[in-house]
């Protein structure tokens, strides 16, 4: 099976994805820092959701490939609670091909309701195996 960068264009979108984490779930994430903050969630627990989805969607890991998360950017407006829904909504801003390698980035917005909230910048690179 084909992963899907090797066809999509700049421009394509991915999801909505519906991203949210149970109070449960926090606890767990703070109780494994040893913190009992249980007041907001950092921003890379939200950014973590929609990466999976977005790999998952994308078919970008597999034995296949040999895919690398080159970078990740992230700026967020606005702190998040336990059992809060966002949406994640991936657009791809380039995919290039250099000496076999494709380079791409991948933009999310994450809003709640019809307020953005963050955004994070994905790049990845992937390199098909030649068995």
């Amino acid at each position: 099976m084909k992963y899907s960068l090797a066809k999509d264009k700049p421009g394509k979108t991915y999801g909505p994805y519906q991203l949210s984490v149970t109070k449960k779930q926090s606890e767990s994430y703070y109780s494994s820092l040893g913190s009992k903050n249980f007041n907001s969630l950092p921003p890379l627990i939200y950014v973590t959701l929609a990466l999976t989805k977005l790999i998952n969607e994308t078919g970008i890991i597999s034995k296949d490939l040999e895919t690398i998360h080159a970078g990740q950017e992230v700026t967020w407006e606005k702190p998040m609670k336990s059992g809060e829904s966002i949406v994640a909504q991936g657009t791809l801003k380039s995919n290039n091909i250099r000496k076999d390698i494709r380079f791409a980035k991948i933009v999310v917005i994450y809003t709640k309701g019809s307020v953005q909230i963050g955004t994070s910048t994905t790049s990845i690179i992937i390199k098909e195996k030649n068995d």
